[in-house]
């Protein structure tokens, strides 16, 4: 597996952002669109005490992929790991998962626009009940840490590791409770919060 360097700043603005992005010479590489996922996790008991590991089938309309995604530490930039591979079905991805002995937790919608500057990857999120969000992701840390200053954000207010953590922060809804609701879509989610 890869180290994933990842760093989010959370409730931006997303015209500022988009104008901060155009002055650093960014590129619009992707306009916003619906994007959805099937979460699995692995069988219990494999995964080490204190560490987070799931499987992921994503389909962002013009591309689809199958992802293990391992976080041993997500207090840091490079706490991440994963591997991913690009596939032609949603549907059947998931069934090979599903054969190999995992099963689903989670069915989730979002909203992504993508940036790129240099060989940095830079997306504005917007997830059902949460503010946006920018993620920055970059072959290294230290080019992550780079536009993340140079957009003006603090490295010390950024954060790590996948979306549950957001929804605790915000609605305080534990994790585990979160990753094995069926349903986060744009449409359910006022109920979810029930």
């Amino acid at each position: 597996m890869q180290n994933e360097y990842e760093i989010k700043f959370i409730n931006i603005n997303e015209v500022e952002i988009r104008e901060k992005l155009l002055v650093a010479g960014a590129t619009h590489v992707g306009k916003k669109k619906l994007m959805r996922r099937q979460t699995l996790d692995f069988p219990k008991g494999t995964i080490p005490e204190g560490q987070k590991k799931w499987a992921r089938v994503r389909d962002e309309g013009n591309k689809i992929s199958m992802t293990i995604k391992h976080i041993v530490d997500k207090t840091r930039i490079d706490g991440t790991k994963e591997v991913e591979v690009k596939v032609h079905s949603f549907d059947s991805a998931c069934e090979i998962f599903v054969q190999a002995g995992l099963s689903k937790t989670s069915y989730q919608e979002n909203y992504r626009e993508e940036w790129k500057l240099d060989e940095t990857m830079i997306t504005i999120d917007t997830w059902p009940g949460l503010q946006p969000f920018i993620e920055i992701e970059s072959p290294t840390k230290e080019e992550a840490e780079k536009i993340a200053t140079m957009l003006g954000f603090n490295i010390e207010e950024g954060q790590f590791g996948s979306i549950d953590f957001l929804y605790q922060e915000e609605y305080k809804i534990d994790p585990k409770i979160l990753n094995n609701l069926p349903e986060i879509t744009f449409g359910n989610f006022k109920e979810v919060l029930k």
